[in-house]
Order: C-alpha cells, then sequence, then structure tokens
C-alpha cells in the first residue's frame, strides 16, 4: 500500500511537472522517475537505488583522488631531484670560489661539463681564473722590471756620487 500511495504521489508531481525525485524507502535512498505511457493512462514507475546509481561515480570520483594523489608525489620527486641536480655543481662553484679566496690559489679550475647554464657558468669560471693568473703574471713582470730598473737607478746614482 506505501508503493502505491508513492505512486500516487508521484503521479500527482507528475502532473505538476515533476517527473523524477529522492525517495527513503524502508531506511534506503532511491532515485525514482515516473514517465507516463504516450496515449494511455499507464505510468512507469522506476526506483533505484542510489547507492548502485552512483557507485560508478564514487569509484571514478576516488580513482581520481588516488590519480591526483600519485602525479603530486610524483610531480614533487622529480622536481627535488631536478633541483638537486641543478644546485649541486653551482654549490661547487661556489665552493671553488670561496676556495680561491681563501687560499688565494688562482690555479683552481671546475669541471665544465654540459651544454646549459651551469656549464656555461663554469667555463666563464675558468676563464675568469685564467685572466686573474695572465693579470697577476704581468704584474709580476712588471714588478719585476720596475725593481731592475730601481737596483740600475740605484746603482747609476751610487755611480755619481
Amino acid at each position: 500500500m506505501r508503493k502505491l500511495h508513492r505512486c500516487l504521489h508521484c503521479r500527482k508531481n507528475l502532473d505538476e511537472g515533476e517527473n523524477s525525485r529522492f525517495n527513503i524507502l524502508n531506511g534506503v535512498e532511491y532515485f525514482s522517475v515516473v514517465n507516463r505511457i504516450a496515449g494511455s493512462d499507464y505510468y512507469i514507475y522506476l526506483n533505484i537505488p542510489t547507492k548502485v546509481l552512483f557507485a560508478t561515480s564514487a569509484t571514478i570520483r576516488n580513482i581520481a583522488l588516488i590519480l591526483g594523489v600519485i602525479i603530486s608525489i610524483s610531480v614533487i620527486c622529480v622536481s627535488y631531484f631536478i633541483g638537486r641536480r641543478t644546485v649541486r655543481p653551482i654549490n661547487k662553484l661556489i665552493d671553488s670560489f670561496i676556495s680561491s679566496k681563501e687560499t688565494g690559489d688562482l690555479s683552481i679550475r671546475v669541471n665544465a661539463n654540459g651544454n646549459n647554464e651551469v656549464g656555461d657558468l663554469s667555463r666563464c669560471f675558468n676563464d675568469f681564473m685564467e685572466e686573474q693568473c695572465i693579470i697577476i703574471s704581468k704584474i709580476t713582470d712588471g714588478a719585476a722590471v720596475m725593481s731592475e730598473s730601481s737596483d740600475i737607478l740605484d746603482t747609476k746614482i751610487r755611480d755619481i756620487k
């Protein structure tokens, strides 16, 4: 009798333009659809449990969440390793600069492998250090010439006295 009452209730709602709704029967939620068979006074009444109706969408939602978490973790891991791979040579370059500054050793060179920005920076560091060696060598040679010239002048001044 309860189902018949609900059918009559749905028929009333159908006359008002409503043909689907959510109902709870015996503690279970259903999606109910009522349609009138054309040219007759008969109706088709269908109850589908919402668990069955939405099971596929719940499964898709769960799969999407799991994939989202897996992709997020993968992106974080890949970003970490790419970042480490990029930062490590830069840190070695910084250490070489610091070591050169602290010890005054201009013969320090870094491995300049790669066709990327870090490789370019390493080559520039090596070129810079080479130029510094050339400049120091020229200054040393100039100082030696000045010292020699000074000694010659000193000798000539002593000879004049």
